[in-house]
Order: C-alpha cells, then structure tokens, then sequence
C-alpha cells in the first residue's frame, strides 16, 4: 500500500467518525423533542386535576349548579383524551400513567355519586344529603392531589430521562472523539516510524554504495514509494557494475545513471510530499540534535518563525527560540534550554503536551531510532482538550 493511499484513509477516519457522531446528536434532538412532548402532557395533567378539584369544590358552593356539572364532564372529558392518547413512554412513566387512567375513572365516579345527591331544605333528610355531599368532596380532593402528585411524578420521569439521554450523547460524542484523535494518531504514528525507518535504510545503502561497494545487497522488499525508490538506485547499481571501458558504453552508463537520478529525486519529491502533507507534524534529529527532515506542519503547529529550522540544523536553535518566547514558563532561559535538551536524552518512548502562548495545545510523541537520534510526531488536541473543559463544566452544572 502506497504512502498515498495510507494517507487518505487516515483522512477518511474523522469523516466515518464524523458522520456517527452527527447521527447520534440527530437522535438524541428527536428523543429529547419526544420527551419534552410527554413532559408538556404530564404538566396539562397536573393543571386538569387541579381543575377538577376546583369544579368539584364549586360545585357544593354554588349548590350543584348545571354549569359547574357541564364543565367538570368538559375537563373530565379533556383530561380522559389526554391520558388516552398514545405515546412513548418507558416502563416507569408508562406505569404512572395506568395509575392516572385508574384515578381518573375513579374520580368520574366520585362525581357522579356527589351530582346524584340532592339538598333541598333544612330538614334531617337533607343534612343527610349534604354530609353525603361533603364526603364525596372530600374523597374528590384527596383522589385529584394525589393525581397531582403522579403528574409530578410523571414530569419528573421524564426530565430524568431527557438528562440521561443528553448525558449518553455527551459520553459519546467524548469517546467518539477520543477514539478519533486516538486512531489517527496511531495511523500517523506508524506512518511516521515507517517513513522514518525507510529513510534509515536507504541512507545506509546509500552510504555504502558510495563507498564503492557495487556488490551491497539493496533493501526492495516494500511495496510502496520507498520500495520503487529502493528498486529504482537498485536498478542504478546493476547498470553501473555493467559499466566498460568503452566510451560510448560509458556516455550511455551516464545516460542512464542520469535518468536515474531524476527518478530518484521525483522519488524523493514524492516523499516530500507526503511528508509535507501529513495531518501532523514530524521532525527527525540525529544523536548530536541535528535535524535531517522536518515538515511545514511542525513549523506551522509550533508557530515558528520561518528559517529557523533547518535541514543540517541544530535542535538548540528552536529550544532557546522557545524559552525565549515563554514556552517553557518563567526562569532563567538559559537553564531553561539545558533543562529542555536534558530530556532529548531518553531512549524511551514519552509522550507529553506541549502548551503554546496562542493557546494551542499540542500532543508530542518522541520515538527513538537506531543511530541514537529520534524522530518526534506531533498533532493538535487543542479541540479535545476544549471537550474536555466543557464536559467538566457541564458535570459541574449538573452537579449544582
């Protein structure tokens, strides 16, 4: 697989990425409308209930008026309509509501019993009537506070499940991203020592090819730029061994060795590229901090001015620019720049963040390599790191 092709499906990740995580946001916008739809329901129960109980107290007061009669079985019969329409509701919400639908029927009957009592008088037959009258009244307020109290319930349910459902889609979209900004870290990563490895064998052919050993054994074995660039100074050896003493043998040998070389450098053009248009930012040092390739990202990640790195360079240059700029926090930049250049002599892996005074932060990840140099790769997390303030300000929130 070419160095191309590797490339792009390191940039086709945050798209599949992407696209799930706009999937879910749609999701949980439709599930939250739904369940606010259920809430509003549950607040219209809590207002109907509380009419009734109003209707059932005017309807002693106002000495069983035909109007109250009329707009208790209006209310009854919108508060019936709303329980009876169909929804969504989970488990708990859906139990609550049965408990409703119960109360309900059992309040119509309550009514009706107290519309079928009759008051006229003042004899012993009517204070009958009227203690019957405040029973069943009684027995109405009591049924329609605890229909308040389901619907209180009810809308508490549901903000429950509208806070965890926003919750999941905030945790996936946190993982989601992580698994992102992990994947193709780890894509770039392997690119990185591959190129980076490649490189290393290719210039220790080179140095021994120039040495005048014709005989050496080149690396062609990778299936990819660096296997055609490795098959291509091959193909320049053997053309070179078959070289005779012959004039126009030998202008032809040139010839060749000639187009060979272009080859080589469209090669090597082609490696840079890549190398140039990587997500993230490379920079490859010997033992002694001299840099052998960096790429304009790493510059432009780094906000550094231009020139200051060089191919040949030396690491120290960029270090005390840094320290300089406030990068490695207050103190004496000059200890500061010994105390950086101390750490480049690690022979482990160390990964770290680097903060720039922009605001930008920056994942790096040192990879040590053979010769006793490293390469280092780094890429910007300054949006997950965003992510991250939010969620904990967002748990903080939900916490308060």
């Amino acid at each position: 697989m070419t160095i191309r092709t590797k490339l792009k499906l390191a940039a086709l990740f945050p798209i599949i990425f992407g696209c799930f995580i706009v999937i879910v946001e749609l999701w949980t916008a439709q599930k939250v409308e739904d369940v606010l739809g259920r809430e509003k329901i549950a607040g219209q129960i809590l207002f109907g209930s509380s009419d009734l109980s109003r209707l059932g107290n005017d309807y002693i007061q106002d000495r069983a008026s035909g109007r109250i009669r009329q707009q208790w079985a209006v209310a009854h019969k919108e508060l019936t309509a709303l329980l009876q329409t169909p929804q969504s509701w989970n488990a708990a919400q859906a139990e609550v509501g049965e408990e409703l639908s119960h109360s309900l029927v059992d309040l119509g009957e309550l009514f009706a019993k107290l519309s079928a009592v009759q008051t006229s008088g003042d004899d012993a037959a009517n204070l009958v009537a009227k203690r019957r009258q405040a029973r069943w009244s009684r027995q109405i307020h009591t049924k329609t506070e605890s229909m308040q109290t389901l619907a209180l319930r009810l809308g508490e349910l549901c903000r429950d499940e509208i806070r965890e459902t926003q919750s999941a889609a905030l945790k996936f979209s946190i993982f989601s991203t992580a698994g992102l900004i992990l994947v193709v870290t780890l894509i770039l990563f392997l690119l990185g020592a591959s190129i980076v490895t490649a490189l290393a064998l290719l210039r220790n052919d080179a140095e021994v090819i120039g040495t005048g050993d014709l005989d050496h054994e080149v690396n062609v074995t990778r299936r990819d730029e660096f296997g055609d660039l490795a098959r291509a100074f091959r193909d320049m050896i053997l053309r070179l061994k078959s070289v005779t003493a012959s004039r126009d043998q030998l202008n032809s040998e040139i010839t060749i060795r000639e187009q060979t070389e272009a080859e080589l450098a469209q090669k090597e053009a082609q490696l840079l590229y890549a190398v140039n248009n990587m997500p993230g930012g490379i920079m490859m040092i010997d033992k002694d901090m001299t840099i052998l390739l960096f790429n304009e990202r790493y510059e432009e990640l780094y906000e550094l001015p231009d020139g200051l790195l060089q191919v040949g360079g030396s690491l120290h240059d960029m270090i005390r620019f840094r320290a300089a700029r406030g990068d490695y926090g207050p103190g004496d930049p000059a200890e500061l720049v010994a105390r950086r250049i101390g750490g480049y002599a690690g022979s482990d892996q160390q990964t770290m963040e680097n903060k720039i005074p922009s605001g930008r932060v920056l994942e790096l990840t040192r990879n040590p390599i053979a010769d006793g140099g490293l390469v280092a790769i780094c890429t910007d997390i300054t949006e997950r790191k965003q992510a991250e303030d939010l969620l904990r300000e967002g748990e903080q929130r939900l916490k308060d």
